[in-house]
């Protein structure tokens, strides 16, 4: 078997909470809130016995689920809430990782934590295993975990109406809800009521990547390009409606995949969760965009991403799906 130039442990949307099973608003899907921490667990068992073992492993986002916070649904019958509880029963499911484990930022983290909560919480050295969700100040980075290779996670939520009113990316968030969504902040109504699909992402749970942001994975990309990397970038929200749906995409999902597809070859995959369901791409510009199916609704549900030369093998687990998925050339 050849062994892969990188590889690398996935996980998305365990979204764990001590609460009962339970659909979603629309009746589409079951949620298993507590049995996602055994399916982490396993997950964990997994990934240590695969050799060679993961570089890193990459959690894309909701960790743990909103009503932790106490502020609705089954939450509202906790006396006080469990936010910081169950983030530490969820890490505890990760002990054991073979590899540092990167939390992207995804909707859920938002409503239990505040930016400098999170930064408080998942920058920590844990039972042995290395927890990282920002570098400094900023909640996206890269690394390099291989010869060849650079992961560049991205901060989906840097636009986000879910942050203090006192930050840019909360303005800037609010002013694109009201310019693209005349249902926000009117009471009682569907956020998607009438929008058409190419509006659907403007929504309170998504977010956006921002000016700044955006400004510094193009300079990022052009670094990994003269070290002759190749990228595989991530985030908690998808940017392409075909390996997900137009009501999950990032803000200036399109500004991100000019840049992704800038230089052909260079980034072959991006990874993203959110929706529970999953999906795969490919877009006209090259780049393989695969959703993680989520524990939280499909159980047993993990995977790990082997990086060659020529190719990237998606391997599955449980219900995930597996897939192949073939590089273009360097252009």
């Amino acid at each position: 078997m050849i062994t892969p130039q990188l590889r690398i442990a996935l996980i998305s949307d365990i979204q764990y909470a001590n609460i009962d099973d339970a659909h979603d608003h629309g009746g589409f899907e079951l949620r298993t809130y507590a049995a996602s921490l055994e399916h982490t667990r396993h997950a964990v068992r997994r990934w240590r016995a695969l050799r060679p073992h993961p570089a890193c492993v990459l959690q894309l986002g909701d960790l743990i689920d909103g009503q932790n916070s106490g502020s609705y649904g089954q939450g509202l019958r906790f006396e006080a809430p469990r936010s910081r509880e169950a983030l530490r029963e969820a890490l505890d499911a990760l002990h054991g990782a073979p590899a540092p484990v990167y939390h992207a930022v995804g909707n859920h983290e938002l409503y239990n934590f505040s930016w400098d909560e999170l930064r408080a919480h998942l920058n920590a050295e844990r039972d042995g295993v290395t927890h990282v969700v920002s570098r400094g100040e900023r909640f996206y980075h890269s690394f390099s975990p291989a010869p060849g290779w650079r992961v560049v996670l991205l901060n989906a939520y840097e636009l986000s109406e879910m942050q203090p009113a006192h930050l840019p990316g909360r303005a800037a968030a609010v002013e694109l809800l009201r310019a693209r969504n005349p249902n926000y902040g009117v009471p009682g109504r569907d956020f998607f009521e009438g929008l058409p699909p190419a509006l659907q992402r403007f929504v309170p749970f998504n977010g956006g990547f921002g000016r700044r942001q955006l400004e510094w994975l193009g300079d990022t990309l052009s670094d990994a390009a003269r070290a002759g990397e190749r990228v595989c970038a991530a985030s908690h929200l998808p940017l392409s409606p075909d390996a997900a749906s137009h009501r999950n995409l990032a803000f200036d999902a399109e500004e991100a995949l000019a840049l992704l597809c800038a230089r052909p070859g260079l980034v072959p995959v991006y990874l993203a969760g959110h929706r529970h369901q999953g999906g795969y791409a490919r877009c006209a510009g090259g780049v393989h965009h695969v959703t993680l199916q989520a524990p939280l609704t499909h159980g047993l549900c993990d995977a790990h991403l082997d990086l060659f030369e020529d190719r990237a093998e998606l391997v599955g687990a449980g219900r995930h799906r597996s897939y192949s998925l073939a590089f273009g050339a360097r252009g």
